[in-house]
């Protein structure tokens, strides 16, 4: 399975990509591309020294292997949960992000797929994210996720034109982010006429988390969180499994 998730940057993406990364590796493999073309992330989700030829700008800019394995690092307390993303060694301001980018971003998907049984891209709020278009195009579900207020209505606004045009509306899964104390989710699906498909509440320790997704589960909130996140989990299995079984018998 490809699944994308979509927001704003601070929303929490990261820590939710690492953490459903982390219960699909608990019975298969699974990677999380983290897409973020500005800043070293793999030091915060992989706690190991990797070197520049291992970061995922060298194959955007072409400038280093062609062959996937490599940027694949494999997180050192689960066998089963491989990140992609920029390296601290990695010059990744000099980087001239163009339309060659795009396509050396498929490329990567496609071929994270064939030694991954689930890929999840961990889009950035960039608009020139070369990951953006090609994860909205080929992904089999794609997370939106939106902050339960104003701000999170206007943006879900602004890309539902694009969703729209893209055809991407019938695998859009929406998920209500609330990074404060006080939002409503409820009017927000009312406003938006969408019905969420998770409501992951506010956790005063994500500041702390820097995108790992570790919660220790010692506050009523994270363990909410983490209850929230693992149903939302469950539920992308559930449809996994289904969309394979239908996959094996067209083959047939």
């Amino acid at each position: 399975m490809i699944l994308a998730i979509w927001g704003k940057d601070g929303v929490g993406k990261s820590t939710l990509a690492h953490r459903l990364g982390a219960f699909f590796a608990a019975h298969a493999l699974a990677g999380v591309v983290n897409t973020d073309l500005t800043m070293p992330t793999l030091p915060l989700q992989v706690p190991k020294a990797i070197p520049s030829s291992g970061s995922l700008g060298r194959f955007i800019a072409g400038t280093g292997t062609s062959e996937i394995r490599p940027y694949l690092h494999q997180h050192p307390q689960q066998e089963g949960l491989f990140h992609a993303g920029l390296s601290y060694e990695d010059d990744f301001l000099t980087y001239e992000v163009g339309l060659e980018a795009d396509e050396a971003a498929r490329r990567l998907i496609n071929q994270c797929t064939h030694v991954l049984d689930h890929v999840i891209l961990d889009l950035s709020g960039q608009r020139n994210d070369p990951f953006l278009l090609p994860a909205l195009q080929i992904s089999d579900h794609v997370l939106v996720c939106m902050t339960a207020d104003l701000s999170g209505l206007c943006w879900f606004n602004a890309i539902s034109p694009l969703l729209h045009h893209l055809s991407v509306d019938g695998r859009v899964v929406p998920v209500a982010m609330q990074v404060q104390k006080g939002q409503d989710p409820g009017a927000i699906e009312r406003s938006a006429d969408l019905r969420f498909q998770a409501v992951l509440p506010y956790v005063k320790e994500f500041p702390l988390l820097n995108g790992t997704g570790e919660m220790d589960g010692i506050t009523k909130e994270s363990l909410r969180w983490s209850h929230g996140v693992k149903n939302l989990w469950k539920r992308l299995d559930k449809l996994s499994e289904t969309e394979g079984g239908k996959k094996e018998g067209e083959a047939r």
